[in-house]
């Protein structure tokens, strides 16, 4: 395996991907664009439309659900800085009450 360029071992295991959603790629060995090859009746076109729909759906969720660990990830780094800053730990800011983080969190932000 450590003989193998990381090429040929990235080639290998997205192989059967691709030929499984070969309709969403461009085929570079072939020339030919896989999107508009074998779409003849309006049913295939409906076909193609919703699993499309799908793979772009799944993307964006992805995405969304990357921001949103990223964008946790960076508050609760805030809060953390804060909370040394202030001498306080975790565990009691999480006792707190509501009015009281809300009074901390402006109180960060001065």
């Amino acid at each position: 395996m450590n003989e193998l360029p990381s090429v040929s071992i990235q080639k290998a295991l997205i192989k059967d991907y691709r030929d499984k959603y070969s309709y969403l790629f461009y085929d570079k060995d072939s020339g030919k664009n896989n999107l508009i090859v074998g779409l003849k009746t309006k049913e295939d076109y409906k076909t193609y439309l919703s699993l499309l729909t799908g793979y772009l759906e799944l993307k964006t969720s992805l995405f969304i659900d990357d921001l949103i660990v990223e964008n946790n990830r960076i508050y609760d780094e805030y809060v953390r800085k804060n909370l040394k800053r202030l001498n306080i730990k975790k565990l009691e800011f999480d006792k707190m009450s509501d009015n009281d983080k809300e009074t901390l969190l402006k109180i960060f932000i001065e």
